[in-house]
C-alpha cells in the first residue's frame, strides 16, 4: 500500500488504474467526468508516453471516464 503522506508523479498505467478504481468506489459510481494526470516528469521516455497514451485511450473506451486531461507534459522534437 503507498504511504499517502509522500508524494511522487507517476505515469505508471498499473498506479493510475488502481488510484481510477479506488476513486470510482470511494465515489459509488461507475464512471469520473475527468480522469486528469498533473505532472508528466520532463525525463518521461517516448514509450512511457506511449503507454500513458494507451491507457487514458482503454479507460475511455472502457466507459470508465468520459474525458481525460494532462497538464505539464514535455515536449520532444523529432
Amino acid at each position: 500500500r503507498l504511504d499517502p503522506t509522500i508524494r511522487g508523479v507517476s505515469i505508471d498505467p498499473k498506479y493510475l488504474k488502481q488510484q481510477l478504481m479506488q476513486s470510482l468506489k470511494n465515489l459509488q459510481t461507475d464512471y469520473l467526468d475527468i480522469f486528469y494526470v498533473h505532472r508528466v516528469l520532463p525525463k518521461a521516455s517516448e514509450i512511457e508516453l506511449k503507454k500513458l497514451a494507451e491507457f487514458l485511450l482503454e479507460i475511455k473506451q472502457l466507459g470508465l471516464v468520459k474525458s481525460v486531461g494532462l497538464s505539464e507534459v514535455p515536449h520532444f522534437s523529432h
